[in-house]
């Protein structure tokens, strides 16, 4: 019994030895912990300042009522489907459909749209850009990646990547880093938009794919309406029923005002409460995070390492004075 209690009191003691030691161990290095700590801030805060500026153009985008055109047709061919399949005919999609704006916004996140619209348009500035000489009001490239004398791509790079960036590598650049699209689905509101190191292009990058989306969607619908009028037309000289022959009619008199409204709308998908924006203060990076979250991640491993150098100092030095006593 007696000896328990003393293994006991030893142990509490030792216990209490290392935590006093390890605090003032901790308090002795609190110097070297605050230097280390300050000069990690210091070279983070440098990296940070040379870390270009990123600013910000954003339009607020609300849904296009469709439902004089497309909704009504929709109507009309879902009524008389059963009739015309009565007669042998079949009216498929004639109706189209009311879903602009989620197919706008599907095709701006699009490989094929940005290699169609935007690739060519935008590469340079994409890939080859250094930053934003706010003095000056001018974009800053890169010498070593795009030579402008020669017009030529001159960055070094290992395979399978080229001197010139290819679509997949540039299209993964802009949908990562460049192009965001929120969705309030509440109010059906959609803010997009577009990050880049150039206030100026951000703005007249948002402005050129909003016009060319529209433009796109635009074309498509005319282009289809077109061919169902056709299809329409050709079904509409097989039947002799005047019952199909006045949904025919119906049908190409939507389709007309189909084409005729997108030719006559100034925004055919959408409309544009708030258009793309020029925002002269940068939105990044966040330096005040990036050097506090180093900072700490400093002054965590200083700590845990001189905690370490403690115990493991402690632990040696009670083995040799066990070994001594035994």
């Amino acid at each position: 019994m007696h000896d328990e209690l003393e293994s006991s009191g030893i142990g509490t003691m030792r216990t209490e030895i290392q935590t006093e030691s390890v605090v003032e161990i901790l308090w002795a290095a609190r110097f070297r912990i605050l230097l280390m700590v300050l000069a990690c801030s210091g070279l983070s805060l440098w990296f940070t300042l040379l870390m270009p500026d990123v600013y910000e153009s954003r339009a607020l985008l609300g849904p296009k009522d469709t439902s004089t055109s497309g909704g009504d047709l929709s109507q009309l061919a879902s009524r008389y489907a059963g009739l015309a399949s009565m007669a042998g005919i079949n009216l498929g999609n004639a109706g189209g459909g009311n879903s602009r704006l989620p197919i706008a916004l599907e095709t701006i996140k699009s490989k094929s749209f940005f290699e169609r619209y935007l690739y060519e348009f935008m590469l340079i500035d994409l890939m080859a850009m250094d930053g934003w000489d706010i003095e000056k009001i001018e974009n800053k490239y890169d010498s070593s990646v795009y030579d402008f004398e020669s017009k030529s791509w001159v960055r070094k790079v290992s395979l399978p990547f080229r001197a010139k960036p290819s679509v997949s590598e540039a299209y993964e650049v802009f949908v990562d880093d460049v192009l965001k699209i929120e969705t309030d689905r509440t109010t059906e509101f959609i803010v997009v938009k577009i990050r880049h190191k150039s206030p100026k292009l951000s703005q007249q990058w948002l402005r050129f794919i909003l016009t060319e989306v529209d433009k796109h969607i635009r074309d498509k619908d005319i282009r289809e309406a077109k061919e169902t009028i056709v299809f329409l037309e050709d079904q509409r000289k097989t039947v002799q029923l005047v019952t199909i022959e006045n949904v025919f009619a119906q049908l190409i008199e939507e389709k007309t005002k189909t084409m005729i409204l997108a030719g006559a709308s100034a925004d055919y998908v959408f409309s544009v409460l708030d258009g793309p924006s020029y925002n002269e203060f940068s939105v990044g990076p966040n330096r005040l995070i990036i050097v506090g979250l180093i900072s700490m991640f400093v002054s965590i491993l200083c700590i845990a390492w001189y905690i370490f150098e403690a115990l493991w100092t402690q632990k040696l030095s009670l083995h040799l004075k066990e070994s001594e006593d035994g």
